[in-house]
């Protein structure tokens, strides 16, 4: 089957100016054009460099790589930068390899790519050139060739390096060689490295003295130990490090080998020699922030569970038994003081399995198995989660109370209210009469009205029969003004649920596991599609995978369900990008 051939194609080193109008103008001579696009910076607005051309036929993007790699944008501008024209290549691992690209070095200022792409044609077809310019135009004396094939680029190093071109000072020459990939590069030098650090010296060890224990390794060009900047400030002056270069690679890889995390009389006391090899300050940021990010791996893999409120006297071991009981530990660490060595009170244990540390969670939160406070055990957060939770918390603290205020109870007909409650107009305490049978019509009221009374009206208005009682007209004792009618109470609002996400787990329960399946991914899917319309039906997929317990705690907390969001987004642009 035939490759398919994309009409696309890419287009960079662009300068600022070029706009997309100026794009479709300069690539419209090679053939019809469906449309162009030029990559701008979403917050400035301005142009990133580069863009696309979308042809009508793939035969028209291979005719404008042919012709256009190198041209200037637009064509009549002196000033203008020379633009690269290459297919797009969707795979990372083909555009990082480097192995079908040259660097050509030593190149005049006035040359440009179409003067490249007329001597290094000759060797195989060429699919891009960079020149990187200065701000006149002029290049920097060194460019990239990429071609098709990689027998095109090791023809073209055999054959043009230390080739003299026209334009360069006299004894001057061309240097070509293979591309090499910068992480490629650092690799090797990890693999070839002569110099090394050493750490948790001695004070006293000296130059001297370091050199004599290092010289039977192999020969040494250099070796210092660091003395603090002002004496006395480091014991003796020694900061307890220092840096040993040999001669040989295989000479510093057998001193390491050999000496490092080893009891050595160069070592402190109660320390052990650290013998590694010397990073840069670059190298150190880069392990550093690898470092991190393996932790943060194993945080997202591991549930990490805050424990605090224990005794000062609790030590790991027994902070490891008290919760082992639900399932096997990763690490257990107890915060304590540099200083002075004194536990902190609080520290972290995480779980090889989330049911297990679910289950701590449940069993240990408000327990006294560790002293005489009650436990605090809950999942550990991130700092900057955890400051966006109390956001959250204090922002719910200082939002009004929009409940309305219960209406005030009116006393009953015919009573008022006593210290001991409704007590009956007659001053007594009695039982209040109980209603008359229901049987006739309208709950036993006669037929014509209540009373007896053509209107309907008892006589008195008081309610009790045989007409009004003594002391007021209409049954109310003297004084006492008429008694407002009864206000129907509001009904009671429901309560709120039990559980914070609305979603009681009693009530999950009394569901089929497909139903509650159902009901968690719609809170969750509702959540995410407002942060990644496009990937969250994949989003909600993934993370209900995992335990229904789990998702109610993710639901729970805002900070925890983002923090997954991430990693599933983070898999997804992995999986996308293989």
């Amino acid at each position: 089957m035939a490759q398919f051939q994309s009409p696309s194609i890419y287009v960079g080193d662009l300068d600022g100016k070029v706009t997309e109008a100026m794009l479709y103008d300069h690539f419209r001579t090679v053939g019809p054009v469906v449309s162009v696009r030029v990559c701008i910076d979403s917050q400035t607005h301005k142009s990133l460099g580069y863009g696309y051309v979308n042809f009508q036929s793939p035969a028209d993007a291979d005719k404008a790589i042919d012709q256009l790699n190198g041209s200037k944008i637009p064509a009549n501008s002196e000033t203008a930068k020379s633009c690269r024209v290459a297919r797009i290549q969707r795979d990372p691992t083909q555009r990082k390899s480097g192995i079908t690209n040259v660097v050509v070095k030593g190149l005049p200022a006035e040359m440009d790519g179409a003067q490249l792409k007329e001597s290094f044609g000759n060797y195989g077809r060429i699919v891009s050139i960079k020149v990187p310019t200065d701000e006149k135009g002029l290049s920097r004396g060194y460019s990239y060739i990429m071609y098709e094939k990689e027998e095109s680029a090791k023809k073209a190093v055999e054959e043009m390096n230390g080739m003299a071109v026209e334009g360069q000072s006299e004894g001057q020459t061309l240097i070509v060689e293979r591309y090499k990939n910068p992480a490629a590069i650092r690799e090797e030098q990890l693999k070839n490295y002569n110099n090394l650090y050493i750490k948790n010296l001695d004070k006293a060890v000296t130059d001297e003295v370091l050199i004599q224990h290092f010289e039977k390794f192999g020969k040494i060009t250099s070796a210092k130990v660091r003395e603090a900047p002002i004496e006395g400030a480091a014991g003796d002056g020694n900061m307890g490090f220092g840096f040993v270069a040999f001669e040989e690679h295989e000479d510093a890889v057998k001193a390491k080998d050999a000496l490092d995390d080893q009891e050595h009389e160069l070592a402190a006391p109660e320390q052990k020699l650290s013998v590694r090899r010397f990073m840069n300050k670059k190298e150190r940021q880069r392990a550093k922030e690898q470092a991190y990010r393996e932790r943060q791996q194993q945080y997202a893999k591991y549930p990490n569970l805050y424990v605090k409120n224990f005794d000062d006297t609790v030590t790991n071991e027994q902070l490891k038994e008290a919760f082992e009981q639900f399932g096997p530990t990763i690490s257990v660490k107890i915060e304590r003081d540099r200083s002075t060595g004194v536990s902190r009170g609080f520290g972290f244990v995480s779980f090889k399995d989330h049911s297990a540390a679910q289950k701590a969670v449940t069993e240990l939160a408000g327990s006294r198995i560790l002293g005489s406070r009650p436990l605090f055990v809950t999942y550990a957060l991130r700092r900057d989660a955890r400051l966006q939770q109390f956001e959250e918390i204090q922002k719910k603290r200082r939002q009004p109370n929009m409940q309305q205020p219960p209406m005030p109870i009116q006393p009953p007909m015919g009573g008022h209210f006593g210290p001991m409650g409704p007590i009956p107009y007659g001053g007594g305490r009695g039982p209040m009469p109980r209603p008359p049978p229901m049987g006739g019509p309208l709950g036993g009221m006669p037929p014509g009205g209540l009373g007896g009374m053509p209107g309907g009206m008892p006589p008195g208005m008081g309610g009790f029969p045989g007409g009004p009682r003594p002391g007021g007209a209409g049954g109310l004792p003297a004084g006492m003004p008429p008694a407002q009618p009864v206000m129907p109470r509001p009904a009671p609002k429901p309560a709120a649920p039990a559980h914070p996400t609305g979603l009681d787990p009693q009530y999950l329960s009394q569901m089929t596991p497909e139903q509650q399946k159902n009901v968690l991914g719609e809170r969750l899917y509702t959540y995410i599609v407002k942060k990644f319309p496009k990937q969250s039906a994949k989003i909600t997929g993934m993370l209900l995978e995992m335990d229904n317990s789990e998702i109610l705690n993710l639901l729970d907390s805002p900070a925890l369900l983002d923090s997954k969001v991430d990693e599933a987004i983070e898999v997804l642009e992995r999986h996308t990008s293989l």
